[in-house]
């Protein structure tokens, strides 16, 4: 998961894993998870051939506007403009410039369509990915706040299945603590140090490192479980029946 326009991978690249490695990663924009879980992301391919010759064709439109503008404002040229035009049009170099640039933007369409593609295609596999719904496990290092991300992102695990979260700061932690146990799902909550804290032991003291850094973050962790609640109406049903009490009569002789 990763937020912007691309995530990045230097971090990954630099251990030099192997490519097949590489097949095994998916890369998904955490602005798409609402789409996805409410089953309203677009994945399929689109027409930009279509979209980029309408822009052409607003392009072309402006540049023949323009020219009538300018005659408008400036009156009727006079003969040595018309004789500069012509001798400009049927200048060869001129042309072959024109056509250089036309092939050069036709390159450049041609490269941003197959990197468009390329992008829709590993946006649709990792999608069909993460609507199976079946992770093995969860990891949430994030600047943004982690309590709607793992509320968003912890649908997607399996049942038994570990998920950790780290902050710098318990108080978010503590918030996604609360949300858990209010929604269910999830058991073994622990929030933790997600580092050891020393101690100096002196003569009739003991008291931390002097030294020590304070800024170790802390870690929420646990273990999802499944939700499945039955139907109030077949718990009714397997209610057991009450007890009828046996009187007994008792006669005086």
């Amino acid at each position: 998961m990763y937020p912007g326009g691309g995530s990045v991978r230097a971090g990954v690249e630099s251990f030099g894993f192997p490519s097949h490695f590489h097949d095994t990663l998916h890369e998904f924009p955490i602005c798409h998870v609402n789409a996805l879980l409410a089953g309203a992301l677009d994945t399929e391919a689109k027409d930009i051939d279509a979209d980029a010759g309408q822009a052409n064709g607003d392009k072309s439109n402006l540049t023949q506007t323009d020219p009538g503008k300018a005659e408008s404002k400036e009156g009727s040229p006079d003969k040595e403009d018309q004789s500069m035009e012509t001798s400009t049009s049927t200048d060869p170099a001129a042309d072959k410039e024109r056509e250089e640039r036309e092939k050069l933007r036709e390159i450049r369409g041609q490269e941003k369509k197959v990197k468009m593609e390329a992008k829709r295609k590993k946006l649709a596999a990792a999608a069909a990915v993460l609507e199976g719904r079946n992770a093995d496990g969860l990891v949430i290092a994030s600047r943004f706040h982690p309590c709607p991300v793992l509320l968003g992102l912890i649908k997607f695990l399996a049942p038994s299945r570990p998920f950790v979260v780290y902050s710098q700061y318990k108080e978010p932690l503590i918030e996604c603590y609360t949300k858990l146990r209010e929604q269910g799902g999830a058991v073994s909550l622990r929030l933790t140090e997600s580092w050891i804290r020393h101690y100096q032991v002196l003569p009739n003291r003991t008291h931390p490192m002097l030294l020590m850094s304070g800024s170790g973050g802390y870690l929420l962790s646990g273990t999802t479980v499944a939700t499945d609640t039955p139907k109030t109406g077949s718990t009714r049903g397997e209610e057991p029946a009450a007890k009828r009490l046996k009187l007994t009569e008792t006669t005086e002789g």
